[in-house]
């Protein structure tokens, strides 16, 4: 028989009628004396509980008596006894243990999903409040967005403008020279007004190159409206006359509203809506390279890789587009229903042209380089691309429905813009262009004629 303690072979075996098993008594009464318990089950168990277990030849088991021997035999066996049990009590605990850290961790693990619950019910209480404060802020402003559009749209839908396109060349027109040197411009070819940046400052030029006043500015980015409103930001903190606006994040872009003192502010993790004095409303989407629309409610630009088409009114998104390389570029045609597309990969690019009224892709430019940007004119018709050392000439073909290289001239550019609109095509000015040589101080101005 085996004894439950000490794991060994019984000398004088007994069983408690507590757990059923078999002990050596004297494991058992040392135990019971420290412990009134059953060793297995831990119920209550005495001396008096246990039942003696008869073996026959118990007596041969037992060592010889000696005269000296037996007590050292006796103090090595007591020694030998209390390690038994010390080593299953400690056996016991060690089990007790493991179960309590079992526990432990089951609860830890419970504790932590119903934390992980409650962080994403506040965080969707969070949203839901942004969401319903930036309703209450946008209903006495988009009345205005919307009377705008249908205002604009009227204006545009009745400033078509037709050009007859036959053999166009490029020519050269003037070069002027400006006497401050900047670094950075923007051109308004709405008020034919450039505002070139320097360190500390803006200054506010004619086309002619003409000086007409300057401010004390240290702009990151910087714009300025139809309305000859500038506006300019330093870090998320945007300028307008006299008031200061602090937006939630690094302002990345500026986008003017066609008509109204509104600015499209686009943010490093959002984008907001502001006046003159205050944020209006701000989305929690990140966008880049924006555009606004002409009729001033709808935005495109560039999400996850995407091009999606928003409403400024309420932030919806209200299309997406996907294009064969990475976009760089998004530019809304004058003709008011063309959204132009520009992607790139390391050799080659291409533009792609999205009739809005269909959702669809109506026709592409594959160019077999890789172009910095382009731009499209007031008509519609005519697509210019450009790389550090040529610009090509694109018509729109209307009987094939496809766009043709028609022209190329040596022309080294950073940069380009139509000096022409429609308004002033309908007062007979030629298609002209605009360019901007930061490093020599020049305007320098061109244009597209009829041979």
């Amino acid at each position: 028989m085996i004894c439950s303690i000490s794991g060994e072979q019984t000398i004088e075996p007994v069983i408690s009628p507590k757990s059923g098993c078999i002990f050596e008594k004297k494991h058992i009464i040392n135990y019971i004396k420290q412990f009134d318990k059953d060793p297995i089950n831990n119920e209550q168990l005495t001396i008096d509980d246990l039942i003696p277990i008869n073996q026959l030849n118990n007596q041969n088991l037992n060592s010889p008596v000696t005269d000296s021997i037996p007590s050292l035999l006796s103090n090595l066996q007591n020694e030998y006894d209390s390690i038994v049990l010390e080593n299953f009590t400690l056996k016991k605990q060690l089990q007790l243990a493991k179960q309590e850290l079992s526990i432990s961790l089951y609860k830890q693990d419970a504790a932590i999903n119903v934390a992980a619950k409650a962080i994403q019910e506040r965080d969707d209480a969070r949203m839901a409040l942004e969401k319903l404060t930036t309703t209450l802020v946008e209903e006495d402003k988009i009345d205005d967005i919307d009377q705008a559009k249908q205002e604009l749209f009227q204006k545009h839908k009745s400033q078509k403008v037709k050009i007859e396109l036959n053999d166009i060349v490029y020519e050269m027109d003037s070069e002027v020279k400006y006497k401050k040197k900047i670094i950075d411009f923007y051109y308004n070819n709405e008020i034919d007004v450039i505002v070139g940046k320097q360190k500390d400052k803006l200054i506010i030029y004619s086309i002619n190159g003409d000086e007409i006043s300057s401010k004390t500015a240290h702009a990151d980015q910087f714009t300025i409206n139809n309305n000859q409103l500038i506006a300019y930001s330093k870090a998320n903190i945007i300028f307008i006359d006299d008031n200061q606006i602090k937006l939630p994040s690094h302002v990345e872009q500026i986008i003017n509203h066609p008509s109204l003192n509104l600015f499209i502010i686009l943010q490093q993790n959002s984008w907001s809506i502001i006046n003159t004095e205050k944020v209006l409303v701000n989305y929690k989407d990140t966008i880049s390279h924006g555009t606004l629309h002409q009729d001033g409610e709808i935005l495109a630009a560039i999400k996850q890789e995407k091009v999606y088409i928003l409403s400024i009114s309420n932030g919806a998104e209200l299309g997406s587009y996907d294009s064969p390389f990475k976009v760089v570029r998004i530019r809304f045609a004058s003709n008011g229903y063309w959204l132009l597309i520009q992607s790139n990969n390391h050799e080659n690019s291409t533009i792609q042209i999205i009739d809005l009224r269909k959702s669809i892709e109506i026709s592409k430019i594959e160019i077999v380089e890789l172009i910095d940007d382009f731009i499209i004119d007031p008509t519609s018709n005519l697509i210019i691309t450009w790389t550090k050392t040529h610009c090509k000439l694109y018509r729109f073909m209307k009987k094939d429905k496809e766009w043709k290289l028609i022209s190329q001239f040596d022309l080294k550019v950073n940069n380009l813009e139509f000096v022409s609109t429609v308004v002033k095509l309908l007062q007979g000015e030629p298609i002209q262009l605009l360019s901007i040589d930061i490093k020599s101080n020049k305007f320098i101005k061109s244009c597209i004629i009829n041979k």
